[in-house]
């Protein structure tokens, strides 16, 4: 059974994917994502995970109309679309101005040149693919935290498409992060994006429930005096962001405080633009 799914079930799922990405990739940027965005955006709201999401939007905002949560989950499946199609095409967004506006991009520079590590951290908003890029523009290596997809092909196709000599990523889970710590001693930095579900860590208010949040990058930055910096990004239009570098989080007096300084940084800028962020994960399970 397990050569069965090796060598039979895991081509069969990982070729057509691989065939899409192709295709895209053909695409000029601004077709390929828009076209991702408009299919998504239509076909979305018919599958089951929406029910989660809405749910997930009547709980966070208990204000909003059962009409402005729909209009809300069709932007989150747009914009997830839109991320598809522009995954192809990460390194021309992130090589040409015109489509990335960059804000305090000189906090990259003096990150590189501090003689310490450090940990960019984000969520997954609007395209979460594109701050690592950035950073790597002013050519400062960055390791990435990912899990990597349980089919063999897909995860040697997606490691293909996002290492390059700059970056690197590494698996989530405790050999990722014995190595993340040490990168961070050898003065290297991480990119993490911290607002996904775990089945462990601390319980964190999160949009006003309880949420299990990892508190290792906390801990790690409070023991080691290393900055954690938030990266925004922000959809515009289109295929248009704005990616802001702010100022390294004040630290907390306990990784706790600190944790809790992440998640209110992320509830904010989710709050801004509800519908670039992924409703549809079941967050606060657990």
């Amino acid at each position: 059974m397990k050569y069965l799914k090796k060598f039979v079930l895991s081509p069969l799922e990982a070729i057509p994917i691989i065939c899409i990405y192709m295709m895209l990739k053909a695409l000029p940027v601004a077709v390929s994502s828009a076209l991702m965005g408009k299919l998504a955006r239509w076909v979305g709201p018919f599958l089951p995970v929406t029910r989660l999401g809405l749910k997930n939007l009547h709980a966070a905002f208990p204000d909003k109309t059962p009409a402005e949560c729909k209009k809300i989950i069709k932007d989150v499946w747009e914009n997830l679309g839109r991320t598809v199609g522009e995954l192809p095409h990460s390194h021309t967004l992130a090589k040409n101005p015109k489509y990335i506006e960059v804000v305090h991009g000189e906090r990259i520079e003096e990150l590189k040149n501090d003689g310490k590590g450090g940990i960019f951290f984000s969520a997954h908003l609007a395209n979460w693919e594109l701050p690592h890029l950035v950073v790597n523009q002013h050519q400062l290596p960055i390791w990435l935290i990912w899990r990597a997809p349980n089919n063999w092909i897909s995860t040697w196709f997606l490691k293909k498409v996002r290492e390059s000599s700059l970056t690197t990523l590494v698996s989530k889970g405790s050999k990722g992060s014995k190595q993340m710590i040490k990168v961070l001693l050898e003065n290297g930095h991480v990119g993490l994006l911290l607002d996904q579900r775990l089945s462990e860590g601390e319980k964190i208010p999160f949009f006003n429930r309880p949420a299990l949040t990892v508190t290792g990058p906390a801990k790690l930055a409070n023991k080691m005096g290393i900055p954690l910096v938030p990266v925004q990004v922000e959809r515009l239009k289109g295929c248009h962001f704005r990616i802001t570098f702010h100022p390294p989080l004040k630290l907390g007096k306990t990784p706790l405080e600190t944790t809790e300084k992440i998640t209110k940084t992320l509830e904010g800028w989710i709050t801004k633009n509800p519908g670039q962020w992924l409703w549809l994960h079941n967050r606060w399970r657990g």
